[in-house]
């Protein structure tokens, strides 16, 4: 029988601690991000959640880098995330009037500080609603760190030379979103101070975002 697995973003690592710790106990497999990342399991951020949902339950904090807990939660449901929505939750001491969006995205809302006692009935609705025959998707092998950082790329092949911007990065590649239209295979070289050593990468895929973006999954060579 598998564990249940929980998600959490707050970047206060000291909730972000407690709430490792509690559902620790709890028999919870936990992971924990200080920063938001849109799909935290599966290891292209670029493509439409699979048909498994990443966890049994996920929350987060309103404000943190990048986006907001709301903006995250959107941008999950754009991608087609499996994990029912009310197995989510926001945590906020204070948002603004933000709270107002809460009910149409249908997830749960508690206001710092909360009682555990609080958290832990939210917990087990949750538990209720996704029986442990219920499988969730396998963690990814690496993370990948949310990052923005503006670089300018190169297509030898191509003799074109293109600007994008670096969204997350791995220890074995990126992602890249550019206006310029990229195709699988293409290899590029870069220019830019990333965190991990890569001035070459090969494009393992592509996904048009609109009519003038794309974002591309990068990988070292």
């Amino acid at each position: 029988m598998r564990k249940r697995r929980a998600i959490i973003f707050d970047d206060d690592r000291i909730i972000l601690k407690l709430l490792n710790d509690f559902l620790s106990y709890k028999g919870y497999e936990v992971i924990c991000f200080a920063k938001p990342v849109v799909c935290p399991v599966y290891l292209h951020d670029g493509d439409r959640c699979p048909n498994t949902p990443c966890a049994d339950i996920m929350l987060t904090d309103f404000k943190m880098p990048g986006m907001t807990g709301i903006e995250l939660l959107k941008q999950q449901k754009e991608k087609g995330c499996r994990l029912d929505m009310r197995n989510k939750a926001i945590m906020s001491g204070f948002m603004n009037g933000a709270e107002t969006h809460i009910p149409e995205l249908g997830c749960a809302y508690f206001k710092k500080p909360f009682l555990l006692s609080e958290l832990d009935a939210w917990i087990r609705e949750c538990e209720e609603r996704t029986p442990l025959s219920v499988p969730v998707g396998a963690q990814r092998k690496e993370r990948r760190e949310p990052v923005h950082i503006p670089v300018a790329c190169f297509l030898p092949l191509r003799s074109e030379q293109f600007s994008g911007v670096v969204t997350n990065v791995s220890s074995s590649g990126f992602c890249l979103t550019t206006d310029q239209a990229l195709s699988e295979n293409d290899f590029l070289t870069l220019n830019a101070d990333l965190p991990v050593s890569c001035c070459q990468a090969a494009v393992r895929w592509i996904r048009q975002l609109d009519n003038m973006s794309y974002m591309a999954g990068c990988f070292c060579c």
